[in-house]
């Protein structure tokens, strides 16, 4: 009777063990959930945080040729913030990276737009996807996409998007690593670059450190009228839902001198490299580009802003 006590206690105890493993293994984490276009980054506590679109969606009216962005960009109440393929711009797509001039080997339009250098047939299309090192707090979601001219490629672009869920808002630092293949040349311009199409409400505001933003709007063929460059900019609205919510930008100071394109009545925030001259990139010396966004509820919370774009801008550019 003893040995088979004995026996019995080393049953469970094993059962328990495993158990307890499969408690561990159930345990929530950083997940990614695919979807027919992309996926969608969900933090532990299950909120969604945002979607990348790896093509575009079946029925939408996104005329670029390429997704390859963050939409939707969720607040912690679950709006999105971004927009897609709005009716006065259809070829823009929530938060994205593209240039509606690039010379290379070829003249092409990556943004979309079509005014400068051709579209067809020039696309970036996402080669690789995968969340990475993610764990508490944090996740790191790893993207690679190459820009190509029918199906040559001009670029190859590098993308870590590292995430975090705050109680004001959802926090997303983007590092962008652009490397051509060959030597190019991006023309000056008054836009275009890394763009936040906002979604547009009643009650539009663009905020800076400094309060309401009161500047003349930008003008899209002028690089002379960008605004000067800022620890953040914030546009929030009343939204369709009743709803107010908005998102800000911020770009690290490591970046290249920077202007921006604000204009308030297309909801769009686009931090500028373009602006004082033509941008050239060779092989040997890929660019990297650093910004971040802020999805929040509510009004601009200009204090946790404030904050966010210090401890930003205080870390190192490597």
């Amino acid at each position: 009777m003893r040995t088979l006590s004995l026996l019995s206690l080393t049953v469970v105890i094993v059962a328990l063990g495993g158990l307890a493993q499969g408690l561990r293994a159930a345990e929530p984490g950083w997940m990614l959930r695919p979807g027919p276009d992309g996926v969608t980054v969900v933090a532990p506590s299950g909120r969604d945080l945002f979607g990348y679109l790896k093509t575009k969606p079946a029925g939408s009216s996104l005329s670029a040729n390429s997704a390859c962005g963050i939409y939707p960009l969720l607040t912690p109440s679950g709006e999105s913030v971004a927009a897609l393929a709005p009716k006065d711009h259809p070829h823009h797509r929530g938060v994205f990276f593209a240039w509606y001039e690039v010379d290379g080997f070829a003249k092409a339009d990556f943004w979309g737009w079509g005014a400068h250098a051709p579209t067809e047939d020039r696309r970036i299309v996402n080669t690789s996807l995968r969340l990475e090192g993610a764990s508490g707090a944090d996740s790191r979601l790893v993207v690679e996409n190459e820009w190509r001219v029918a199906d040559r490629v001009m670029l190859r672009e590098a993308l870590t998007v590292a995430s975090r869920a705050l109680p004001e808002g959802n926090w997303h630092e983007l590092t962008f690593v652009l490397t051509p293949v060959d030597e190019i040349t991006v023309p000056r311009a008054a836009f275009s670059g890394f763009c936040v199409k906002g979604r547009a409400g009643a009650d539009p505001r663009v905020s800076s450190p400094d309060g309401p933003v009161k500047l003349p709007a930008p003008k899209h063929d002028d690089p002379t009228t960008g605004w000067p460059d800022a620890a953040w900019y914030d546009y929030t609205a009343r939204l369709d839902t009743g709803k107010t919510a908005g998102v800000a930008v911020f770009s690290h100071p490591s970046n290249p001198t920077t202007r921006w394109h604000n204009p308030v009545g297309i909801a769009m925030l686009n931090p500028c490299i373009l602006m004082d001259g033509d941008l050239k990139l060779r092989p040997a010396r890929p660019l990297t580009l650093r910004y971040a966004v802020f999805a929040h509820d509510g009004p601009a919370p200009a204090v946790a802003l404030d904050r966010l774009a210090m401890e930003y801008r205080a870390k190192s550019a490597k």
